[in-house]
């Protein structure tokens, strides 16, 4: 069982460096650099494919190797589940960050968004959202680093 386990947890940690390192470094950009908001959104956009891959493949390595290690998915203690819920709320986080944060960017871009919005705070509004995920995942590598 260990010849699987051990590439799996490779494949996972992988996904999740991937995965935050995308986002924390965007964020981190985001504040340090003179990129206007639309090349900067623009750019954060490209890496969409990627981001959600390695997200997904990060949630579902966990799970098999949680349910293989302990046949159970209860945490073992408090911080666990305080990992675990920031973790949710990452998650549910990152699909309104694509779906409704970043699709009205995506729309004014191919011009499919009506003229008269300002798009100006729709892009700080992806900015801000992009730090917050930046946000939620650190806390959640935090949490869940400290338990194990």
């Amino acid at each position: 069982m260990t010849e699987l386990l051990l590439p799996l947890t490779i494949v996972r940690d992988i996904a999740w460096t991937l995965y935050m390192g995308v986002v924390v470094s965007f964020a981190l950009m985001s504040v340090f650099s003179t990129f206007e908001k639309h090349e900067f959104l623009l750019w954060f956009r490209k890496f969409g494919v990627i981001l959600g891959l390695s997200l997904g493949t990060t949630i579902l390595s966990s799970v098999v190797l949680t349910w293989f290690d302990r046949v159970s998915f209860y945490p073992q203690s408090t911080l666990e589940t305080i990992g675990l819920g920031i973790g949710f709320v990452m998650w549910v986080s990152n699909i309104i960050l694509e779906i409704w944060t970043l699709d009205p960017v995506r729309k004014f871009d191919l011009d499919l968004l009506d003229e008269s919005q300002k798009i100006g705070p729709i892009r700080q509004r992806g900015i801000h959202h992009v730090r917050l995920q930046a946000l939620l995942c650190v806390l959640t590598f935090g949490c869940l680093s400290i338990v194990q």
